[in-house]
């Protein structure tokens, strides 16, 4: 079966375009069910103030490429297990809509400086010591006082120096030349509104999910329409 020009750079316009869903912009909100969190401590196991800091990850269950998830924890007063699956609902970081999250919007800022905080943790010349004082730094943007990660803000691996930092990377214009779009907040599905006592822990996630199993079938169902109406015009030579 040979296919002409023109019916190739159809198909590749379906198999690339983004579905009808994802084209109404801003998406403020999207559900991702069976949600995992990882199997098992972190490699390297950074502990601080007798908890697990740094990255996670998790997993899609119900994608079919079953991509893995950076996860970032920002929520102190719940709990996850390893391993544990949950529903998560995802809050894009750039929506003026977070009322899916545990605090909402006013507490958008803070998610922002969370955002900036999570994506030092890779940053050069950052050391696994100094984990502690930005993921207790991360806590305390959300749940102030939840644990106290240090109040010396000349010492790098305290809380206060890393809040300082948050706060100059804001009031400096930083969040104007961040990419929030590639960052949400992933919520308990249960637990919006609530800070507390319902649902898994709170995260954030700098990794753009992949279409869902619906997405999958609308591509596919484009690419077939496609290939019947260049069919009954003789497109397709065989």
């Amino acid at each position: 079966m040979r296919l002409s020009r023109p019916l190739l750079a159809l198909v590749a316009l379906a198999a690339t375009a983004s579905p009808a869903h994802a084209l109404k912009q801003p998406v403020p909100t999207y559900r991702v069910k069976n949600l995992q969190f990882q199997t098992r401590a972190p490699n390297p196991a950074v502990t601080a103030y007798g908890y697990y800091v740094g990255p996670f990850t998790g997993t899609v269950l119900s994608d079919p490429t079953r991509p893995s998830l950076n996860l970032f924890c920002v929520d102190i007063l719940n709990s996850i297990s390893f391993g544990q699956k949950w529903t998560g609902v995802f809050t894009r970081l750039s929506s003026n809509d977070l009322s899916a999250t545990r605090h909402g919007n006013a507490k958008q800022v803070n998610y922002q400086k969370a955002a900036f905080l999570a994506s030092t943790y890779k940053a050069p010349g950052i050391q696994t010591a100094q984990w502690g004082g930005i993921q207790t730094a991360i806590w305390n943007l959300l749940n102030p006082g939840n644990p106290n990660g240090g109040a010396n803000p000349a010492i790098n691996s305290s809380e206060a120096y890393w809040l300082n930092q948050a706060d100059s990377w804001y009031n400096n214009g930083g969040a104007s030349t961040f990419d929030f779009s590639r960052w949400s907040i992933v919520t308990d599905v249960n637990a919006a509104g609530r800070v507390s006592g319902v649902g898994a822990q709170e995260f954030l996630t700098d990794t753009v999910a992949t279409p869902e199993p619906e997405t999958w079938i609308l591509l596919g169902t484009g690419v077939l329409v496609i290939l019947g109406v260049a069919m009954t015009k003789g497109a397709i030579r065989f």
